[in-house]
């Protein structure tokens, strides 16, 4: 990268969410739930996923 040119970085004042928004819908079931961003939901996600 040529030293002129800087890589765009998010201003200060955005924050990453602390929780995320999961809808999931089997047959005529939906679920929905607001869980955390964490390791153990990260986890939940991936197995529920496949």
């Amino acid at each position: 990268m040529p030293q002129d040119v800087q890589p765009a970085l998010p201003p200060a004042s955005v924050q990453a969410p602390d929780t995320i928004s999961v809808e999931i819908r089997r047959g005529s079931t939906t679920v929905q739930a607001e869980l955390p961003l964490d390791a153990r939901c990260a986890a939940w996600l991936r197995e529920v996923l496949g």
